[in-house]
């Protein structure tokens, strides 16, 4: 169990590992009832995300072992919900964060698209938050990369305000100073991919001018 202060409120806020939970669980409590405690702790999370229900949330999430395909389509929290959760999110909820980000392996299509979008916003309010989730849920390396250069749905085909979202992100994760060691690798890998981005959008707009249809 960690305590870590949140940056200039002085708000103390616990992040649980997910996988700290699993032996607290009795190995028939995903099996009671078909969805029906998943569903229960998903709807009580997103509409009151107090500690309780994050830690209730938190303990069926951890249970779920990967490539445990019945568990994982019983956690699947379906849209309305994920829904609710990437909002809480974007509101910088710490707790929907955490939640978001352990819940990524569940999601799959439009919902996984929309909770890498949320997240890949969290490096440019709070970088550090951002690589110890990451490092804590065990996301690789390619997910990662993927989540810091997708930028909000709305600004598709909008080149400039895209690269404007790129270069926010990547001053965000290059001044942090980082003190971790373990965390050293996910930012570097997350600044080379932003740079990669924005490289790629800076020669994407650069055309875009030069185009005889614009």
């Amino acid at each position: 169990m960690r305590l870590i202060k949140s940056i200039g409120t002085g708000l103390l806020f616990l992040l649980v590992p997910l996988g700290s939970y699993a032996e607290e669980m009795r190995e028939g409590e995903l099996q009671n009832g078909v969805g029906f405690i998943e569903a229960r702790e998903w709807n009580a999370f997103v509409n009151k995300p107090t500690q309780k229900n994050y830690f209730a949330l938190g303990k069926l999430l951890a249970n779920c072992k990967k490539d445990n395909l019945q568990c994982e389509k019983k956690l699947h929290p379906h849209y309305n919900r994920s829904e609710k959760l990437i909002d809480l999110a974007l509101k910088g909820n710490k707790r929907a964060i955490d939640i978001t980000f352990a819940s990524l392996r569940f999601l799959g299509g439009g919902e996984l698209g929309d909770a890498m979008r949320a997240l890949g916003q969290i490096i440019e309010s709070d970088p550090e938050l951002f690589f110890r989730e990451t490092r804590m849920h065990g996301i690789s390396t390619l997910t990662m990369e993927g989540i810091v250069i997708m930028t909000p749905l709305e600004l598709t085909d909008l080149y400039d305000l895209q690269l404007e979202v790129l270069r926010k992100r990547h001053k965000s994760a290059s001044s942090l100073r980082v003190e971790d060691p373990f965390l050293a690798p996910y930012q570097d890998k997350a600044i080379k991919s932003l740079q990669d981005r924005i490289v790629f959008f800076e020669k994407k707009l650069k055309d875009w001018k030069k185009s005889p249809e614009r």
